[in-house]
This record gives C-alpha cells, sequence and structure tokens, in this order.
C-alpha cells in the first residue's frame, strides 16, 4: 500500500491516475509475464509499484494502518479490524499478518485474540507452557495464531512427525473423516502415555 497526499491535488470521476485501457493481456513473445505489460512508475504519482521496501517503509500508511483509519483497504476495513489496529498499534507487516489472523472467528472466539491483545501490551502476560515454546511461537508472544503454528509446536516440542502433527491439526481444526479422527486420537492418546 502507498499513499498519496492528495490535498493539493483534485480528483474528479475523469481524473486518470492509470490508463487500463491501452492494455491488453500479453500474449505476444513481448512478454514473459503479465507484470511486463503494466507500467513500473505510476503515471502523475512517481510511485514505483514493484518497489517492495517502499510499500513497508512508507510512514503514511505505517499511520492509516496504526490509527485504523482503513475504511476502504479491503480485508483491513470492519469496525472490529480498525479497533484491533488501534489497540495493537499495528505499523509493521508481520503484526498486520497476525492481527489479520486473530480477528478470524475460530481465534477470536476461542478468547486468544484478547489473549494476544493483551500479551501484545504487556510483556510481562507473555508465557509459554514450557521455555522452548518462545522459539516457535515469539512473534506471537506464545498464542498460537497460524494453523501452522500447531504444527511447529506438535513437531518440534511434542516430538511428533509433520505428518502426524498436520493430522493433529486438521483434526482439531477441522474435524474431518471418522477415520482421520481415530487416527489423529490415536496420536492424542500416545502423547498422553509419553
Amino acid at each position: 500500500m502507498f499513499t498519496i497526499n492528495m490535498k493539493n491535488s483534485r480528483l474528479t470521476s475523469n481524473t486518470l491516475i492509470l490508463d487500463m485501457s491501452v492494455y491488453r493481456l500479453p500474449n505476444s513473445k513481448d512478454h514473459s509475464r503479465i507484470f511486463d505489460a503494466v507500467p513500473k512508475i505510476v503515471k502523475g504519482t512517481g510511485f514505483n509499484i514493484f518497489d517492495y521496501y517502499k510499500v513497508f517503509d512508507d510512514e503514511e500508511t505505517k499511520r492509516i494502518i496504526r490509527e485504523g483509519e482503513t475504511i476502504g483497504c479491503f480485508y483491513i476495513e470492519s469496525p472490529g479490524m480498525r479497533s484491533l489496529l488501534r489497540r495493537t498499534n499495528c505499523d509493521t507487516f508481520e503484526m498486520l499478518t497476525a492481527v489479520s489472523s486473530v480477528i478470524r472467528p475460530g481465534v477470536a472466539e476461542s478468547g486468544m485474540m484478547k489473549e494476544f491483545v493483551e500479551r501484545h501490551k504487556d510483556p510481562k502476560r507473555r508465557k509459554y507452557l514450557v521455555p522452548e515454546m518462545e522459539k516457535y511461537l515469539g512473534e506471537t508472544y506464545g498464542v498460537m495464531v497460524y494453523q501452522e503454528d500447531v504444527i511447529k509446536v506438535a513437531h518440534h516440542i511434542v516430538g511428533l512427525t509433520l505428518e502426524e502433527a498436520d493430522l493433529l491439526r486438521r483434526e482439531r481444526l477441522f474435524r474431518r473423516s471418522i477415520a482421520e479422527v481415530v487416527e489423529a486420537d490415536k496420536i492424542i492418546c500416545r502423547l498422553c502415555i509419553l
């Protein structure tokens, strides 16, 4: 995302920032990829849409996200998301990714969203069941935010194979077929015996 101060500019319905009418899908040997046909610099802005680092280092964009002024920004414009952006003072891509995950229904309903926000604000609340978990859940303060976190902990901390860890993740998150449930329950029982 890149922001432009448009206060000194007048935008009308006829204002043209990027003229897509002159572009067509590349079907010639001149274009090996579709984005080769798109101009790198957006007219009138000087902004290079392929400058990855500039997108994430733009202070105005960070401020807009941090303050929850994201109406019109896909996926981060709902009232709940804007509130969460403000509560977490979100200003990095990594935090935006985590915040986008903790607001999802399963995480939010389980209380993990509240715990994530509290641990984000107060480092003293960051707890790990075993010290080794900090290596795998440090970025999310010990809260399993991503499905991959279940696999990482089950594999690295508990000692399951990656296949067993993924089976555990799928069974607990999605309740798949009876055979998968039985297999995952065998794994859980085996762990309880250890």
